[in-house]
């Protein structure tokens, strides 16, 4: 019994794997679909495949830890700290422009526009 658990339990690894990105893609045109004017017909939420993609991620993350124990190691090496000192500055910089009320987007149509793009930064 334990041996066809664990082949069901593999194919259905094997079928997650594959059917992930599909849903992702999926998820990733209906999000931006509004941008293009030929794909604003579309009337399938975004949500449609966003559940299913997030019980794949789900499922898969809950089967990989079950049959493995999942090891994160964590090493301090020069591209860390680099990664690390330049989303300090980055951080630093910005500041000064979220506090003020007059930033980058003074004018209430630029910060429309710029939602409406709904780019991932």
């Amino acid at each position: 019994m334990g041996k066809i658990d664990f082949l069901l339990k593999a194919k259905t690894a094997k079928y997650l794997k594959y059917a992930q990105p599909i849903f992702y893609v999926a998820f990733l045109f209906l999000w931006f679909k509004d941008n293009f004017y030929s794909f604003k017909k579309i009337n399938i939420h975004y949500l449609v495949p966003l559940i299913p993609l997030t019980v794949i991620i789900l499922s898969r993350l809950f089967l990989n830890y079950r049959f493995r124990k999942i090891h994160l190691s964590f090493k301090i090496n020069k591209s860390f700290l680099a990664i690390i000192a330049l989303i300090v500055l980055v951080t630093a910089i910005r500041i000064p422009f979220l506090v003020y009320n007059y930033s980058l987007a003074s004018q209430p149509d630029e910060g429309v526009s710029a939602l409406m793009g709904k780019h991932i930064s």
